[in-house]
């Protein structure tokens, strides 16, 4: 607003135009009590006048356009982006070969038309090309794809960018797709807080709580409580060249042995549980892992073929390649070596100072199982010895006396379960304080602690801590007409089989739907319900399970495609990426898919192909042969 100009003639000839940038021209021109704005031919505005309370928007009260140059080096208001570009894509991953379907959506925040709307420099084929106009709020969506091959393997990040004639160019947000196949598991435990499996690369993946190096990534942050933590996840650092053939899980501590017979232990190191001959957490910080982490000293010349801890123990034990056994960490009768030390937590106690377990003469073991408080090993001859705490029977013996703290109680001392006249174990399962075995009939016994009905035999009454109740009188557990048990595990108070036909029952305490059956209620304690009236678990539409492994109050199963899932208590030990239970509430378990648990292609996948032209010949004539060798796998020298 000027009082005195225009007032005389020519002056308004004489009037130089308002400086709005390089370039730039004005749509629409307003002015207030003494400051004026324009609309900007891009869609910017620009204010000049006195600045009091902000008006001209610079973040200043200063006033703009009284001195030479303020114009020319006027800003344009920042009111954001003119274009919101949103992509999208339909899945978080794709196998190798798969097409990957984007959407691309693009909204006009300006209060102007925008024209010559068209989608550049991008690097999701099938995007480009021109949006045409779009009317001030308007929203444009492009459908695009992106076609894999075996190459793209890995992770793949996309953006879009969004030009128009009256905006700068707009990038989209950041898109990362894995391009990957699911890992196979091969193996799964499961603790209180964290799960970790070997997958069919031999690699380790753990997920869960993480706040004392568990998962042993060098960090102390959780994986599995968010959507996308598991596709293309960290693995195990198990050092150079070396992957897992058996994993273990106990209380904040993990431990794997590796395909040289090594072992090797990392979280949280209290009573000596990792056998380091100190109390160190390992794995919570960078390089504490791969080849920097040392294998457990078993011994000169000693490998480990099996490692066990209990889900929530403070212990470990190793099955060696000799067949002896030896047991670490919180002492008691659960290291099996007659006194109450704990053993690994200082130096000289490990390798030939710690001597095997006495399973009794000429008697070695060939699997193991580590409970909370007890442990128990299949011997070469099909009997089954545990020893530990008994307070409730677990230990099979007839009586809730301990068997362990004193030398004497071991060895040929120590007796063998009684599991029926002229029967023997194929596989064992401790728990919380009670035990399970499949026998060479294929039937499964149970006892131990039953407050939640986990012996699955319709009451609470404990078995194995007075005489007379094992041996012939142990009943089986009752799993439905026809069914058998091909494996079994044990939680801290529930325990799961998997069937004959691929099917998988649990019973025992069910408050936090560790026993998948859409409800919170315990099952085994009563009558009515074991046998037929068991339910089976709801693990999908055709799926069968291969393996089951309880953790504390949760459980996972192994699909017959290799996939893995967990229910019961919720945390990121589920890798469902989320804290909530699963497996409660009625539908949870239909609805439960496999855990993205998304990686590598897997080994070399090599096929061999040989070609001759032409395939018939005579006597003294050539012929060409062609050899085509195809990698669908990891790629190999």
């Amino acid at each position: 607003r000027s009082r005195t100009g225009g007032t005389s003639p020519g002056s308004m000839a004489a009037l130089n135009p308002i400086n709005l940038g390089s370039g730039r021209t004005a749509t629409t021109v307003t002015t207030g009590h003494d400051h004026t704005c324009a609309i900007l031919d891009e869609s910017a505005v620009k204010c000049w006048g006195p600045g009091t309370n902000g008006r001209l928007g610079q973040d200043s009260t200063a006033t703009v356009g009284a001195a030479p140059g303020s114009m020319a080096a006027l800003p344009a208001i920042d009111l954001g982006v003119p274009l919101t570009v949103r992509l999208v894509a339909d899945a978080r991953w794709v196998a190798p070969g798969e097409a990957i379907d984007y959407e691309l959506t693009v909204v006009n925040e300006t209060a102007l038309p925008m024209t010559g709307v068209t989608v550049a420099d991008t690097d999701v084929p099938d995007c480009d090309g021109p949006l045409g106009n779009l009317a001030s709020g308007a929203t444009s969506v492009v459908e695009c794809s992106d076609a894999t091959t075996v190459a793209d393997l890995g992770a793949h990040e996309h953006t879009a960018t969004v030009d128009s004639d009256q905006a700068t160019p707009t990038a989209s947000n950041p898109l990362t797709v894995a391009v990957a196949h699911p890992y196979a598991i091969e193996e799964v435990a499961g603790a209180s807080s964290h799960t970790c499996a070997v997958v069919d690369t031999g690699a380790v993946v753990c997920f869960g709580s993480n706040s004392l190096g568990t998962l042993g990534l060098g960090n102390a942050t959780p994986l599995g409580d968010q959507s996308d933590d598991l596709i293309l996840p960290p693995t195990v650092d198990l050092g150079t060249g070396r992957h897992a053939t058996s994993i273990a899980t106990g209380g904040g501590h993990s431990c794997a042995v590796l395909d040289d017979g090594s072992l090797k232990c990392w979280g949280f190191g209290g009573n000596g549980r990792t056998g380091y001959g100190n109390e160190d957490t390992i794995g919570d910080g960078a390089g504490e892992m791969g080849d920097a982490l040392p294998a457990v000293d078993l011994g000169i010349g000693r490998t480990a073929t099996i490692v066990d801890a209990g889900s929530a123990s403070a212990h470990t034990c190793a099955l060696l390649d000799d067949g002896g056994v030896k047991c670490w960490g919180l002492g008691g009768a659960r290291l099996g070596q007659g006194n109450t030390q704990d053993i690994g937590n200082a130096s000289g106690e490990m390798g030939d100072a710690l001597p095997e377990i006495d399973l009794g003469t000429g008697r070695t073991a060939t699997t193991l199982d580590v409970g909370s408080g007890h442990a128990c090993s299949i011997l070469d001859d099909g009997a089954l010895k545990c020893w530990g705490e008994s307070y409730s029977g677990q230990l099979g013996l007839g009586t809730n006396a301990a068997r362990g703290y004193q030398p004497a109680e071991m060895g040929d001392a120590l007796a063998a379960v009684d599991l029926g006249t002229g029967r023997t174990a194929v596989a064992v399962a401790t728990g919380g304080a009670h035990t399970c075995a499949i026998l060479d009939n294929a039937d499964l016994k149970c006892w131990g602690e039953n407050y939640q009905g986990q012996l699955g035999l319709g009451d609470t009454d404990h078995r194995g801590d007075n005489a007379g109740e094992m041996g012939d009188n142990l009943p089986a557990v009752p799993l439905g007409t026809g069914r058998t048990a091909v494996a079994v595990s044990a939680g801290q108070s529930h325990t799961c089989a998997v069937l004959d036909d691929g099917s998988v029952k649990c019973w025992g305490l069910g408050y936090q739907g560790q026993l998948g059956h859409g409800a919170t209620t315990t099952l085994g304690d009563q009558g009515h319900e074991i046998g037929n009236a068991l339910p089976t678990v709801n693990l999908g539409a055709g799926r069968t399970a291969i393996a089951v492994a309880t953790g504390q109050s949760y459980t996972c199963a192994v699909l017959d495609n290799g996939r893995l899932k967990c229910w019961g208590e919720g945390g990121a030990k589920l890798g469902q990426g989320s804290v909530t239970s699963i497996g409660d509430a009625p539908g949870e378990m239909a609805a439960l898919e496999p855990i993205e648990l998304i990686g590598s292609p897997g080994p070399p996948v090599l096929s061999v192909e040989v070609t001759a032209s032409p395939t018939t010949v005579v006597a003294g004539q050539a012929f060409d042969v062609d050899v085509t060798i195809t990698n669908s796998g990891l790629a190999t020298a």
